[in-house]
């Protein structure tokens, strides 16, 4: 853990007062070397059977995706260990190849949020990929266009809730535009989702998956692949469902592996 001091003297010698950052004396900088290309960002802030054990899976995903294809990945638990500045998290997320960010119920409002639509357009532009999966707060984005930095044009219908052994089924849209990707797995939701919101995508955004809505021909669309507007590349997946909670068929994984070893690529 690190502190950095600063004092200044004039030419004739007079001292100013000494100034600490961070300037709650409690607080340090935590400085840790990255471990591989993947970075792990825990923005999750229950870790209970009723959420799914978030921080279980996804660092034991991880670990079963990764180690095959010779990577590791660093985690970062963002909940307890926020940067103090918006500049600071840019500058660690460009550290990275590739980000997996999930977290829970988010608002505008949220701190993490609103450096997310900072940072992520950056961290795109140095070349970097990721996940970002989230789950709206009811009453997310009334105002403005929060969600600019992302594959989403806007929110789409509301649910109450998803039962589990529900259906997320690939679009054809995805495999059509992807031809010699493989093919999606169907997903089943594991932990019941309360609170839902589906996803209207950007023009030159792809759709991946759709909740298979017994009240409605028209399934909504809750997880899309976003392409870079400036490179043309597809280095964004956008979840609207938090990915953990479709572990119903037991196959998330082999959606990880695709996304993360074929989809991004090496």
């Amino acid at each position: 853990d690190h502190a950095f001091y600063l004092r200044v003297v004039d030419i004739a010698g007079a001292k100013s007062p000494i100034l600490r950052m961070p300037e709650d004396p409690a607080r340090d900088w935590h400085v840790k070397a990255p471990q591989g290309r993947y970075l792990l960002i825990d923005d999750f802030e229950a870790e209970t059977n009723t959420v799914g054990r978030p921080d279980a899976f996804y660092r034991g995903m991880l670990t079963d995706v990764l180690t095959p294809l010779g990577e590791s990945f660093t985690y970062w638990n963002i909940e307890e260990q926020f940067p103090s500045s918006t500049m600071q998290f840019t500058e660690t997320l460009k550290l990275f190849d590739r980000v997996i960010w999930y977290t829970d119920l988010i608002q505008v409002s949220d701190a993490h949020f609103i450096a997310a639509q900072i940072a992520i357009p950056q961290f795109r532009a140095n070349g970097g990929k990721l996940i970002l999966t989230v789950q709206f707060n009811r009453n997310f984005g009334q105002q403005g266009d929060p969600l600019a930095f992302s594959p989403v044009d806007s929110l789409g219908r509301s649910f109450n809730f998803i039962l589990t052994n529900s259906a997320y089924n690939p679009d054809p849209v995805f495999a059509n535009t992807f031809p010699d990707m493989p093919p999606l797995p169907a997903l089943s939701v594991s932990n019941i989702v309360v609170g839902s919101i589906a996803l209207k995508p950007k023009a030159n955004s792809v759709p991946m998956y759709r909740y298979d809505d017994p009240g409605s021909t028209d399934d909504p669309l809750f997880i899309l692949a976003g392409q870079n507007d400036n490179t043309g590349e597809y280095d964004f997946i956008f979840s609207g469902t938090p990915l953990h909670y479709l572990r119903g068929n037991g196959n998330l994984n082999e959606f990880f592996t695709i996304v993360l070893r074929d989809f991004f690529g090496q």
